[in-house]
């Protein structure tokens, strides 16, 4: 069985059964490619490759293949979930997962393709907050929610893909976990306290995935008194009107509850509940 990425890359099957079609997306995760299954009827899977080129020069072999193992076992353990990508097989530093034809909610906002409609939106929330709550049920933390890990299937259910980060661990103490503009404040604050809760960061990142949907940008540029924006917002909630002048009251009650400061009182049944009455 042939694991070769330049023999797959250059046109080779990859495991006796992978044929690649073209390249998806590169990044510190490694590398995402379309390739059909040649023993499944050349269904069209994405082949995910962990590399220690694209992930980090000073790590070993040994640690990049932990590092592969560990999502593979998140995400044996997610398997089941309609808004989660399923994970079809898995070899050595490979995941081969299901294919999502309309691509991630970031492009697709970026293109003003996504969904407009107060339903549409719900609908996509729900989705997210399903998949988000059923983790959370088993005990994995996602860490890394946003636009780019939300992938969106031809019939538009939206699944949450990229468990790279996920830890098994609620309450954690490495605080460079994640992308800026959708961590929570209190990850910028390790100098007054020395751990964090993994759940109610990943509830914050849904309310600024929420605002990327609704009106295609970030609120502010990142969470922490370095942003101006951010402080103003700190200081009065209210101020999401200035930027967003459309936003309903409705939203805003979603909103109140995702982006709070005090972390105990994010809480994803209050979330479903405000959002039902958008």
């Amino acid at each position: 069985m042939s694991i070769d990425y330049d023999n797959y890359n250059n046109g080779g099957l990859l495991a006796d059964r992978y044929l690649k079609v073209e390249d998806i997306s590169e990044g510190s995760y490694g590398i995402v490619s379309l390739a059909k299954d040649t023993k499944s009827n050349d269904r069209l899977v994405a082949v995910k490759y962990i590399t220690q080129f694209v992930r980090n020069n000073d790590k070993n072999d040994d640690l990049i293949l932990e590092e592969a193992k560990q999502e593979i076992d998140i995400l044996h353990k997610l398997n089941s979930h309609p808004h989660i990508t399923t994970l079809y097989d898995s070899f050595d530093t490979y995941l081969i997962l299901e294919y999502c034809s309309r691509g991630d909610m970031y492009e697709i906002i970026r293109s003003h393709s996504g969904p407009t409609s107060t339903s549409d939106v719900i609908d996509v929330m729900s989705q997210l907050i399903d998949a988000v709550q059923y983790a959370h049920s088993l005990g994995i933390y996602h860490r890394d929610i946003k636009p780019e890990n939300i992938l969106v299937s031809e019939d538009w259910s939206v699944k949450l893909t990229d468990w790279g980060l996920a830890t098994t661990e609620k309450i954690c103490t490495d605080f460079d976990v994640g992308s800026e503009r959708y961590m929570a404040p209190e990850l910028f604050d390790h100098k007054n306290t020395d751990s964090y809760d993994a759940e109610k960061c990943d509830i914050w990142s849904l309310g600024i995935c929420l605002l990327n949907i609704v009106f295609g940008k970030n609120p502010f540029t990142v969470a922490n008194p370095s942003d101006k924006v951010f402080v103003n917002f700190a200081a009065n909630r209210e101020t999401l009107f200035d930027i967003f002048p459309t936003m309903s009251y409705e939203l805003f009650g979603v909103l109140r509850s995702a982006l709070t400061f005090d972390p105990s009182n994010r809480n994803l049944d209050t979330i479903k509940h405000e959002l039902s009455t958008v």
